[in-house]
């Protein structure tokens, strides 16, 4: 990913979030791109079973509620989503 790129999705970041969350998210350590959080979330999809068109709209859909900020709908999400599929309560 292109330093422009990143400074986009930063930018897009500080619009959603105060500067204190801002200022938070960059002392938590690792700042992750949107396209690095959208390759692992689809990658974790596609290792649980599910199709590549599948993969792709519920890793976008996750990535969206965090960016409208509804973060109980967003990528913290996605470990428990594991974790019904490995107990048999969701399918891919």
């Amino acid at each position: 990913m292109g330093k422009c790129t990143e400074m986009i999705f930063l930018s897009i970041l500080k619009d959603l979030f105060s500067e204190i969350s801002l200022h938070y998210l960059r002392k938590m350590g690792t700042i992750y791109t949107y396209n690095q959080l959208l390759a692992f979330t689809e990658s974790i999809f596609l290792k649980i079973g599910c199709n590549e068109s599948d993969a792709k709209i519920a890793a976008k859909s996750l990535l969206i509620a965090d960016l409208r900020g509804v973060d109980s709908h967003g990528v913290a999400r996605l470990s428990g989503y594991v974790r019904l599929w490995e107990v048999n309560r969701i399918n891919a």
